[in-house]
C-alpha cells in the first residue's frame, strides 16, 4: 500500500539543497512548484519513494541514495554522467551494470557513490546509476563493473510510477 503526502517547505528546501550540486534547475522547480508530493511504496522487494514535483514523477530515493527518474533526465541536465558505445547501451537499457570497456566519454570528475546518467552516443539517457569506482579510476581501469544499474526506461520504477499517475 502506497503512502502519499506533500513536503513542507522546509523539506523542500533541504531537498533542493542535496539536488543543487547535480542539477541547480531541478533544485529551482522544487522550490517553486506548486506542490512537491512523496510516495513511499514498494517495487517488487524494494522500499522506494517517488519525489513528484507538480505531478511530475522527478526523483526515486532508495536506500538513502536519491535519483532522478529517466523522465526527468529527458528534461534537464543531471551530472555526473557517462557516454557509453551502442553495444553496451544496449544491454545498459535493458538493465544491465555499466561495465568500464563500454564508456566512452566521462563526465567532471565525480566519486564512488555517485549517481550518475548513463547516455548512449547520441545523447539519448539510458539509465541511472551508482558509481562504483570514481571517474580516475575508471579512466585508469580497463576492466570492470564501472556504475550499477538503479533504474533505466520500462523498468519495476517506470511501471509504477505508469500505475500511480493513470
Amino acid at each position: 500500500m502506497a503512502q502519499k503526502y506533500p513536503l513542507s517547505k522546509k523539506e523542500r528546501r533541504g531537498l533542493a539543497e542535496e539536488i543543487r550540486r547535480h542539477s541547480s534547475q531541478l533544485a529551482s522547480a522544487i522550490l517553486s512548484a506548486n506542490e512537491v508530493v512523496i510516495i513511499r511504496t514498494r517495487v517488487g522487494k524494494r522500499k522506494v519513494t517517488i519525489y513528484l514535483i507538480d505531478m511530475f514523477p522527478a526523483l526515486v530515493k532508495e536506500n538513502d541514495i536519491i535519483f532522478p527518474t529517466i523522465y526527468l533526465v529527458r528534461r534537464i541536465s543531471w551530472k555526473p554522467f557517462v557516454v557509453v558505445d551502442k553495444g553496451a547501451a544496449e544491454r545498459i537499457a535493458k538493465g544491465a551494470h555499466v561495465m568500464v570497456p563500454g564508456i566512452v566519454k566521462v563526465s567532471e570528475d565525480f566519486e564512488k557513490g555517485e549517481v550518475a546518467v548513463v547516455y548512449d552516443e547520441e545523447e539519448k539517457p539510458i539509465a541511472i546509476g551508482l558509481a562504483l569506482m570514481s571517474k580516475e579510476e575508471i579512466e585508469r581501469s580497463r576492466r570492470g563493473k564501472a556504475l550499477r544499474n538503479l533504474h533505466y526506461d520500462k523498468d519495476k520504477i517506470c511501471k509504477l510510477m505508469a500505475t500511480l499517475l493513470a
